[in-house]
């Protein structure tokens, strides 16, 4: 009964996201069914922990299930209708050619090893303590995070954190009838495949060459500090689904950018949304991403209107801070405020910071190749920075790193090169799948050259 519980949980979670996707791309007259599963998860997720949070301070125990339960269905169903009603067709690609179909056998295997590793990995401190913990206390509290859970002497466990995967974890244990850690730990596994799918199907479409994204899909899976490491997909942190739904962000503004016709851009803007309520970091990546997508809006020559596209996000942010502030929230200060006379005390710092992350960036334990790949990759998208699209791209990878590294300037720790070595490495993960997007691109350019100038040679 309880593995029916998960796989009922994990299908209310798919329909809810189903029918936001099926909305969004209602426009396209073939629908591939891997980017429609991958996507549904994503919003399914997202969807499902908001109406819990939201609904939550209304309602609550059976109620509250059944709500979120109908919403999600009903979603399901009217995308499913609107998809009937506009005649697009749902279609699986198949590998065309040996090395397509060599690199998709690696690919499943590789998942089905991450399941694997999961289940015999215990949940990370962090995944453990800041995460499930609510979960449980949800769960043992008919469904809800009271109140006086947030203003109770529980700081260790960071109650000022968003809720995005803490009642995605609720809404499992609500199905499996308890809250069985073990069947939990699939959760993140899931991530792991939908991220790797979308990385494959992104850097497909933007380099023209399939093999491209089977390949970078495959390569992911060499980064030990992704797959086994601090903070990896097996342990469950929310840094590796964070930065799942930031490779969805980037990647869909910049297919938005290739093909011109507006139908990945609707994407994007539902993703960006997201971001700030699976991490705190994730208002970081947000106001990155917004910055983006407005270049695109006011190059593009778009209505202005459109910004106010951008503005969900910040609702999300404006909101949970209300919320905080509502219920008195004890809310630890791991940093001192940002000013410039904390900026001028702490300038010495810089150095350190800067050694502390070549450091990291340098462990080929933890990294492996990873971020030589990286700084290649970039490099050469240096050479195409006046295209709109490098430019992009290269924001939303090096300014998060930037800005990663440098808020440390402002650690209240006593010591904060330790600071730094406890928590960098899993915010540097957060930007890892969309540089894998760099690597591909760069990787793809001499072989489009190649077949150029063999096209202009042919009589």
């Amino acid at each position: 009964m309880i593995f029916a519980g998960l796989l009922a949980g994990y299908a209310t979670l798919l329909c809810g996201g189903f029918g936001v996707t099926l909305f969004i791309l209602r426009g396209r007259a073939r629908i591939n069914l891997a980017e429609c599963c991958c996507l549904s998860w994503v919003f399914g997720t997202g969807m499902v922990s908001l109406l819990l949070w939201v609904l939550g301070t209304f309602c609550s125990g059976s109620l509250l299930v059944a709500v979120v339960t109908a919403g999600g269905v009903g979603v399901g169903l009217i995308g499913a209708g609107m998809i009937g009603r506009s005649g697009a067709k749902l279609f699986l690609p198949i590998p065309r050619n040996p090395l397509e179909w060599i690199l998709l056998g690696i690919l499943m295997t590789q998942i089905g090893i991450m399941f694997w590793i999961a289940m015999n990995r215990t949940l990370g401190w962090d995944g453990l303590v800041m995460w499930e913990s609510k979960a449980r206390f949800a769960f043992l509290s008919h469904n809800v995070l009271p109140a006086h859970y947030y203003n109770s002497g529980r700081g260790l466990t960071h109650p000022e954190y968003p809720l995005g995967i803490p009642l995605t974890e609720l809404w499992l244990y609500i199905w499996m009838g308890e809250a069985h850690q073990l069947w939990l730990k699939t959760l993140f596994p899931v991530f792991y495949a939908v991220g790797v799918v979308q990385l494959a199907i992104i850097s497909a479409r933007l380099t023209a060459r399939r093999w491209v994204g089977g390949l970078a899909a495959v390569l992911f899976f060499f980064v030990p500090h992704e797959t086994v490491g601090g903070g990896s997909a097996t342990i469950g942190y929310v840094d590796f689904p964070l930065s799942i739904l930031y490779l969805t962000v980037v990647g869909y503004l910049l297919l938005a950018l290739k093909d011109n016709s507006g139908r990945s851009f609707p994407v994007y803007l539902v993703s960006l949304a997201l971001l700030p309520w699976f991490k705190r970091e994730g208002a970081i990546l947000w106001l990155i991403a917004a910055l983006a997508g407005a270049a695109f809006i006011f190059m593009r020559r778009k209505h202005r209107l459109w910004l106010l596209a951008l503005l969900p996000g910040a609702f999300v942010v404006l909101g949970w801070s209300i919320y905080l502030r509502a219920i008195h929230a004890d809310i630890p200060h791991e940093f001192v405020p940002v000013t410039f006379a904390n900026l001028m005390d702490n300038a010495g710092r810089f150095i350190p910071i800067w050694q502390a992350l070549l450091s990291d960036a340098t462990n080929q334990q933890a990294w492996g190749l990873f971020w030589l790949l990286a700084v290649i990759a970039t490099a050469s998208l240096f050479g195409r920075f006046r295209q709109m699209d490098c430019a992009i791209l290269l924001w939303s990878v090096l300014i998060p790193v930037l800005a990663y590294s440098s808020i440390y300037i402002f650690s209240a720790a006593p010591d904060y090169v330790v600071h730094i070595k406890l928590s960098l490495p899993r915010l540097l993960m957060q930007v890892v799948p969309a540089l894998w997007i760099a690597i591909a691109w760069a990787f793809a350019r001499p072989w489009g050259r190649a077949e150029n100038r063999a096209h202009a040679q042919r009589p």
